[in-house]
């Protein structure tokens, strides 16, 4: 079911570079471009914020991830990795997934992260990519133990992101079919956006990329909204949808982010 050969026909995993996807080949004999900055530091631990009748401090022992796969909390480099991982899935460059997950491991992140990545696929970008995803990066998945976050009810998931315009666009999607609606709500946001297993800053970063790629205006800039809701600056936005253009994912940056500049205010 949409699966890509097997570990026989995988390339072998050479030093983290940044990487053009398929479409835009890199000029034979010319350096990768060096890493950039893609989003500051996001706080670790359980993503959501604090469910009705449990303190934080009580989520933070027993309801979300368990972060001792490392030292300490996930920093910077591995937020850049996990964008640039998720770049790579959108824009279909799965020969490259292996080696951007072992960069994401050498950042510190934890294996749930890669896990959270290929979930979050699911509504974006569909079953048959994220099972092939998961296909490619199997050495980092297949011995972890992982414990399941807590996900928030779906309709507050869904609020966390669209916040007063909530009501307004489910009722919109009601209008066009009510199925499209339910689903949104009980898988998109209910199994999926409303699992805490990511900082929901950095969750809400990924749609923005994931979109941006997919050339989604409408629906980047709600995620973009939402990513602020959850914490990014109008910059961090502006400059993440730069970078995409910068490294090649992208040929419509300047139009994003115009877009995004007249939009999202101040």
């Amino acid at each position: 079911m949409g699966l890509e050969p097997g570990p026989g026909n995988r390339p072998p995993v050479r030093e983290p570079q940044r990487i053009r996807p398929v479409g835009h080949p890199q000029e034979p004999g010319s350096a990768p471009p060096s890493p950039r900055r893609l989003v500051p530091w996001v706080r670790a631990g359980n993503g959501c914020p604090p469910l009705a009748g449990k303190k934080q401090e009580e989520q933070e022992e027993g309801g979300g991830y368990a972060w001792s796969m490392t030292a300490s909390p996930p920093g910077p480099e591995a937020a850049r990795a996990f964008l640039a991982w998720i770049a790579a899935l959108a824009a279909r460059d799965l020969d490259r997934l292996p080696q951007l997950a072992e960069a994401l491991q050498a950042a510190g992140a934890p294996a749930a992260w890669l896990r959270e990545a290929i979930l979050l696929c699911c509504p974006y970008l569909g079953f048959p990519l994220a099972l092939a995803a998961r296909e490619r990066v199997a050495p980092f998945l297949d011995e972890q133990d992982f414990s399941e976050p807590e996900t928030l009810p779906p309709q507050r998931a869904f609020e966390e992101v669209y916040g007063a315009q909530s009501e307004t666009l489910l009722d919109k999607i009601r209008d066009w079919d009510p199925k499209l609606s339910e689903w949104t709500l009980s898988f998109a946001y209910g199994s999926v956006l409303g699992r805490c297993g990511l900082p929901p800053k950095l969750r809400e970063l990924a749609g923005v990329a994931i979109l941006s790629i997919l050339d989604l205006e409408t629906q980047m800039f709600s995620h973009a909204r939402g990513a602020i809701r959850c914490g990014a600056t109008k910059s961090e936005v502006l400059e993440l949808v730069q970078e995409l253009q910068e490294d090649s994912w992208i040929r419509w940056g300047d139009r994003h982010r115009a877009f995004l500049e007249k939009n999202l205010g101040e």
